[in-house]
């Protein structure tokens, strides 16, 4: 028998791998010459819609195990924002970060990334198996 989950274990399974995200972006955007740099631009322009994709399914993710469910325009408009808050203020926090800059351009393609994430979250949750709708 399941014993029933309390309301703080609902809260931190949907949102824990959130913050760790987070805490990770934040890592490398605290490194003054991250694994990147030597990628070139349009690899770095990619990396941050990717990486900001991870964190728009996530928080869609989250949201819906938090209660948010319908309609699915509501969770990525949600993923999109948390995104562009975030990015933000990562690109502020880049800025006292020696080596590093601050691009608004960088925040939107943020955004971007949290629009995707969101909306592959929306789009696998009704396309994909029984798994992978209950990880969603």
């Amino acid at each position: 028998m399941k014993k029933a989950k309390s309301r703080f274990q609902e809260l931190a399974s949907a949102w824990l791998p959130v913050a760790l995200y987070m805490a990770v972006i934040f890592y490398f955007s605290s490194m003054p010459l991250p694994p990147t740099a030597e990628a070139g631009v349009l690899s770095n322009k990619i990396l941050h819609v990717v990486e900001y994709a991870g964190l728009g399914l996530l928080v869609a993710r989250a949201a819906k195990k938090h209660g948010l469910e319908n309609p699915s325009l509501r969770l990525v408009v949600l993923a999109f924002v948390f995104a562009f808050a975030y990015g933000a203020s990562d690109e502020i926090h880049q800025f006292f970060v020696p080596g590093r800059h601050m691009a608004f351009t960088d925040a939107l393609l943020d955004s971007f990334g949290g629009l995707i994430g969101g909306t592959i979250n929306v789009v696998a949750s009704r396309l994909g198996g029984r798994r992978l709708r209950a990880w969603l």
